[in-house]
């Protein structure tokens, strides 16, 4: 449904006091962010906010959220105005189970998920290629902090993080992996994992944590779909579970 500003304003406030439980809010081609509380409705819960760059997500405090019955969550291409927003946002969101963060990687980003209640995390970052003039712009390098001790299964897509990731324990990890990236070590003691790459022309994995003595103790499954990479990290796998 395509309305303007005032229209959004009346139907959301209708839809709130109306004691919404799902809210699916598409931004794109708005240039203002509605004066509606979207982030202290009491009974949603499953939200979905499709955010255009022009519409940054900004939550200064932590009180400014109250989100009892959120479960799920789904951010799409979110940009956040600093990196309290993030924080904030599941800090008022203490029944939150289900997390899916999926953005274009159009400028350096640090993300920090802390959640004690988060169970299902998907992040999925995908490739945006500018230029200037003929040359092709790197890409950004991202930083990533994931405090969920109730993490059941954890998907990574796209990812390229060159720095440490912060990632407490859990059952189930799914990456894939499209450039190199130094992320392995920080999966080692989770159950089971699905580990995806393809169309690489170097070693996925630094050579760094290939050579290591990185183990994965507690792993009971694990899932291989490989495409043309070099990966050196699988030959002496088994020995390293």
């Amino acid at each position: 449904m395509t309305c303007n500003n005032y229209q959004f304003e009346k139907l959301l406030a209708t839809a709130i006091m109306r004691n919404v439980r799902n809210l699916d809010l598409n931004f794109y081609g708005r240039v203002m962010w509605p004066r509606t509380p979207l982030f202290t409705c009491k009974t949603v819960v499953g939200m979905t906010l499709r955010l255009c760059e022009g519409i940054p997500l900004h939550i200064p405090s932590s009180a400014d959220v109250c989100l009892p019955s959120l479960r799920k969550l789904h951010l799409y291409c979110a940009a956040f105005q600093d990196d309290d927003t993030l924080p904030n946002l599941l800090y008022g969101s203490p029944k939150l189970e289900e997390l899916i963060f999926h953005r274009w990687e159009t400028e350096k980003l640090s993300i920090n998920i802390s959640s004690s209640s988060l169970k299902v995390l998907r992040v999925i970052l995908e490739p945006y290629w500018s230029f200037s003039g003929n040359t092709l712009n790197k890409r950004p390098k991202y930083q990533m902090i994931i405090n969920a001790p109730a993490l059941r299964h954890l998907h990574m897509h796209g990812s390229r993080i060159r720095n440490p990731v912060t990632i407490y324990p859990s059952f189930d990890v799914e990456i894939f992996f499209k450039e190199y990236s130094t992320n392995i070590n920080c999966i080692c003691d989770t159950r089971g994992l699905n580990l995806s790459g393809y169309n690489s022309n170097h070693e996925v994995v630094d050579g760094d944590v290939v050579e290591s003595s990185v183990t994965f103790n507690n792993l009971t499954k694990l899932e291989l779909q490989v495409y043309d990479v070099t990966w050196h990290l699988l030959v002496n796998f088994p020995g390293r579970c």
